[in-house]
């Protein structure tokens, strides 16, 4: 089953490629074929030489109950649309807010405003840094996505939204500092190299970094993501790294945090409980 396992991971590598060359040609058009190509190539190499620095090719896998509890927990503002965070993500992301006494939380990249709208009553402010939709169109986002962007904006009353790629914002104007980052835009290398090292720049004292898609499905490791976290992220720090189980997330902790290992994504963690009740049913505001 192990080989099994290894070559089926391989095949899927295989397929995404293409896509994954695909995506990064139509976001630096002006390069040719052989140009992203070579890049591909320079990401497998830098990839290789940090995990072998970092002493394994993914990060140790910890308890998501160690981090937010038992529950209950509850999503406000959920659509399952693509692209949506999982629902545990939503849990992830609200258990480490809760645990930041006045929590400034910030999300780069977001989509509908779902993890924002998720989030905010277990804050004191939550900060977007977003695309602007003036800004997705002339990137060549689907219609879809640039119609339902921030869609959830107006229900979020702590809320302060900043239009701006977060590739070329000036992060040390920001107003305050963050207990909580969730990092989700470009998830190309250079990418997510440039937004971990700004969000360490705008860290609270006690503060937590979350990566979005570390680790997509909960198994099959990004080796992009996992590149752009390791050359951001200070060596000194890689102790505090984690993927959260049952999530797609790779965390950045606290060091007085004690975090509890969990044996193998395949065996669930814990067995939940879902009801579920559209906000849109003509009986969504009653209670009776």
């Amino acid at each position: 089953m192990t080989g099994l396992l290894a070559l089926l991971r391989k095949l899927k590598k295989l397929i995404w490629a293409p896509f994954e060359i695909a995506y990064r040609a139509a976001r630096f058009p002006t390069r040719t074929a052989s140009a992203v190509l070579a890049i591909d190539r320079t990401l497998l190499t830098r990839h290789n030489h940090l995990t072998a620095q970092y002493g394994s090719k993914l990060l140790p896998l910890i308890a998501l109950s160690d981090l937010v509890g038992y529950g209950p927990f509850g999503l406000s503002h959920y659509s399952f649309a693509p692209w949506s965070a999982h629902p545990l993500e939503h849990v992830l992301l609200q258990g480490l807010g809760s645990r930041f006494q006045g929590c400034h939380f910030l999300e780069i990249g977001s989509l509908r405003g779902e993890v924002l709208a998720s989030v905010s009553p277990f804050a004191s402010s939550v900060t977007s840094i977003t695309l602007s939709k003036k800004q997705m169109k002339e990137l060549g986002f689907q219609q879809g996505l640039v119609d339902t962007h921030l869609m959830f904006e107006k229900d979020i009353s702590n809320l302060e939204v900043i239009h701006a790629d977060s590739l070329e914002l000036d992060f040390s104007q920001l107003e305050r500092r963050f207990n909580l980052i969730f990092i989700d835009g470009d998830h190309t290398y250079g990418a997510i190299l440039s937004d971990t090292r700004n969000a360490l720049s705008v860290c609270a004292q006690q503060s937590a970094l979350v990566w979005h898609d570390y680790a997509p499905g909960g198994e099959t490791i990004n080796e992009t993501v996992l590149a752009g976290i390791l050359e951001g992220v200070p060596q000194a720090m890689w102790n505090r790294l984690f993927h959260v189980s049952g999530t797609s997330c790779a965390v950045l902790l606290p060091p007085a945090w004690t975090t509890r290992s969990h044996s193998d994504v395949f065996h669930p963690e814990q067995v939940y409980e879902i009801s579920l009740r559209s906000r849109n049913s003509p009986t969504a505001g009653d209670t009776g």
